[in-house]
C-alpha cells in the first residue's frame, strides 16, 4: 500500500516536479515575491483589478496542471502555458520586491536603485538560460544541482542531441547508403540524417531473432538517454553494457545519445 501510494504521488506530482526542477532561481525569487506582495497587499498589489488577475492566472495553473495529470504524459512541452502564466507572475512578484525596496530610500537614490536590482535579475536569468542555447529543454534548476544532477536522476531527453548524432553519422564516407536503427529515429534523427533511418518498435523484449536481424540489416545504432535509463529493449541494453559506443553526445553536462557500429559489435560478441 506505501508502495502504491508513494507511486501515485510521484505520478499525480510529475508537472509540479518537472516545473520546479525547469524554473529558474529567478523565478522563484519572483513567485515568492509575489505571494508575500499579495498577502500583504504591497505596492500595485493592493489593487482590487490585480489582485483578480493574480487570482485568475493562479487558479488557470491550478486547473490546467489537474487537467494534464490525468492523461499519461509528460513532456515539459505541454506544461508551456503554465511556465508562461506563471513567469507573468514571477515578473510582477520581482517589480513589487524593486518598488517596495527602492521606496525606502530618498529620491535621489530610488531610481538607481530600482534600474540597478532590476539588472541583477535580469543578468542572473540570462546568465542561467542563455547557455543552453539552442536546446532550451537541457536547463535544469541549478537549486536542485543542474543539469548534471539531472541527467543522473530524471528520464530526460525529448529528441535533442540526434541531430548531431546525424551530423556525426553525415561525415562517414557514403553516409547516404548507411542504415540506422535509432530511438526517436523517426524525426529527430531522421531529419537531419542523410541515409535511411529504422526506429526501434519493441517496447521490453528483444529476442534472437531481433539481434540477427539487427546485426544483418544495419550499419550503425543509435541509443538514447531516456532509453537506457530505462532499459528498453533489457536484452539488448545488457549487452551493450560492456561495449563501448563510438561516439557519445553531450550537451549541458548530460549525455543524450550514443553511436554504436553494427560491425564492432559482432566482433565484440564473437571475441
Amino acid at each position: 500500500a506505501d508502495d502504491f501510494g508513494q507511486a501515485a504521488l510521484t505520478y499525480y506530482s510529475r508537472y509540479i516536479r518537472g516545473y520546479i526542477w525547469r524554473t529558474t532561481p529567478v523565478i522563484l525569487l519572483g513567485l515568492a515575491g509575489a505571494l508575500f506582495a499579495y498577502l500583504f497587499k504591497l505596492q500595485f498589489f493592493i489593487d482590487k483589478q490585480i489582485r483578480k488577475v493574480i487570482q485568475a492566472l493562479f487558479w488557470f495553473a491550478v486547473v490546467y496542471t489537474v487537467v494534464m495529470t490525468i492523461p499519461p504524459k509528460s513532456s515539459p512541452r505541454y506544461y508551456l502555458s503554465v511556465h508562461l502564466i506563471l513567469d507573468l507572475v514571477a515578473g510582477m512578484g520581482l517589480a513589487a520586491i524593486i518598488l517596495e525596496l527602492s521606496s525606502r530610500l530618498n529620491q535621489t537614490r530610488e531610481k538607481l536603485f530600482s534600474y540597478s536590482l532590476a539588472a541583477i535579475f535580469l543578468s542572473v536569468q540570462l546568465a542561467g538560460v542563455l547557455p543552453t542555447f539552442p536546446y532550451y529543454f537541457t536547463y535544469y534548476n541549478p537549486l536542485l544541482g543542474g543539469s548534471k544532477r539531472a541527467g543522473e536522476t530524471l528520464f530526460i531527453g525529448y529528441g535533442e542531441g540526434l541531430n548531431l548524432a546525424a551530423e556525426y553519422l553525415n561525415d562517414k564516407p557514403d553516409a547516404e547508403d548507411l542504415t540506422v536503427l535509432s530511438w526517436y529515429g523517426i524525426g529527430p534523427l531522421s531529419f537531419f540524417f542523410d541515409g535511411e533511418t529504422e526506429t526501434f518498435y519493441v517496447v521490453d523484449t528483444w529476442t534472437s531473432k531481433d539481434m540477427d536481424f539487427f546485426l544483418n540489416e544495419f550499419d550503425y545504432l543509435v541509443t538514447y538517454s531516456n532509453q537506457w535509463m530505462r532499459g528498453i529493449p533489457k536484452d539488448l541494453m545488457v549487452i551493450l553494457e560492456d561495449i563501448e559506443p563510438e561516439h557519445t553526445v553531450w550537451i549541458n553536462d548530460i549525455e543524450y545519445a550514443r553511436v554504436y557500429s553494427v560491425s564492432f559489435i559482432k566482433s565484440s560478441l564473437t571475441d
